[in-house]
């Protein structure tokens, strides 16, 4: 019930307050990283699945209008990675669940897989998370208070650039964890990446990389 009501009240700021998400690419992505993984909660309804899948087509519609061509074309790159070892991940649960299969078990019973995704697009929120704000403290009636002012705010910004550095430069390192337990689960997971990567496709067309 709670992740129903949280979902609607997304869906409405997503209609109705569309500015919010255009313009911040950061939160798009982390609003999407945080729905992703409970693509692959059990239990899961199959309406709730088609909600979580049809809000995160608009957050990548949202990214594809927030111009910031470079965290769209990671999000982009991560959905095509994540059709593809998703697709493998549920060909091989299916194999497993085949050979091993005994009378009690669950479908999937053991052959749970952890997929690591969205690598690149997690290492901007990284990167925007360790520049933090570049907010310059008020300068002085002066010209000493100004050039301190001027001064500190370089020294800032310089911070914050090595700080962005630093974060992709450890992009392999950062990546969005998703647990697949069972064929239903990849199943289920390898349809809403079709469907994301359909979308993506669909908006890659307004966006310039």
């Amino acid at each position: 019930r709670e992740m129903k009501s949280l979902l609607g009240l997304l869906k409405v700021a997503l209609q109705r307050h569309a500015e919010v998400f255009t313009g911040s690419s950061i939160f798009c992505v982390r609003t999407f990283a945080h729905l992703m993984p409970l693509l692959t909660a059990p239990g899961l309804s199959e309406n709730v699945g088609e909600t979580i899948v049809w809000t995160l087509c608009q957050l990548i519609g949202a990214l594809s209008n927030a111009r910031d061509p470079k965290v769209f074309a990671a999000l982009f790159v991560g959905t095509a990675d994540l059709v593809e070892d998703v697709s493998q991940v549920l060909e091989i649960q299916l194999a497993a669940a085949a050979h091993s299969w005994q009378a009690g078990h669950h479908s999937g019973h053991g052959h749970a897989a952890v997929l690591c995704c969205y690598a690149g697009a997690l290492a901007h929120i990284c990167a925007a998370d360790a520049a933090g704000p570049l907010t310059p403290p008020r300068s002085g009636s002066n010209s000493g208070g100004a050039a301190a002012t001027a001064a500190t705010t370089t020294t800032a910004i310089a911070t914050a650039s090595t700080a962005v550095t630093m974060a992709l430069a450890i992009a392999p390192e950062v990546g969005l964890m998703v647990e697949v337990a069972g064929p239903d689960a990849a199943a289920a997971l390898a349809s809403a990446a079709c469907k994301l990567m359909h979308h993506a496709l669909r908006c890659s067309a307004q966006t310039t990389v």
